[in-house]
């Protein structure tokens, strides 16, 4: 079983990866089509272990509390729910349960793919790519669990 270092650097891993391949892929690559594939595949790394009452886990859940707020203040309170939401589901679950399941991975994934394109308004490209990259550090995260 790995430790929270080798997921988050597998998972900035595939999301460089994904970054550099999603620029010819998309019409006009900006900053957020760049950075977002990057983001998400670290978060997919990390998802798994978000049940864990561990120092990281509470780091991240204090980020993306911060960002609920933001969002609520900037009048977006559809993603400042998604973004709790996601923050809060993980608590209700064992530790490698629910969230530890290929199934939760897909469906945060897809989930991760409507808000991107339905919220943001990101090219369906860029979503696809973002959301690949989450799911990909997701799956490496299980892998790295079983070396």
């Amino acid at each position: 079983m790995s430790s929270f270092v080798p997921h988050f650097a597998f998972g900035a891993t595939i999301g460089v990866i994904a970054a550099g391949a999603s620029i010819p892929l998309v019409d006009t690559p900006t900053v957020a089509t760049i950075v977002t594939p990057l983001i998400t595949g670290i978060m997919g790394a990390l998802t798994p272990d978000m049940d864990i009452k561990s120092k990281s886990s509470q780091i991240m859940y204090l980020i993306f509390l911060s960002i609920s707020i933001y969002f609520f203040f900037t009048d977006r309170i559809d993603l400042a729910f998604l973004t709790l939401l996601y923050s809060i589901i993980p608590q209700f679950f064992a530790h490698r349960g629910f969230i530890h399941s290929f199934i939760f991975g897909v469906i945060s994934a897809v989930g991760l793919y409507f808000a991107l394109t339905e919220l943001l308004l990101f090219q369906n490209e860029s979503a696809l790519i973002a959301s690949v990259s989450y799911l990909t550090g997701f799956l490496s995260h299980k892998l790295l669990d079983e070396v």
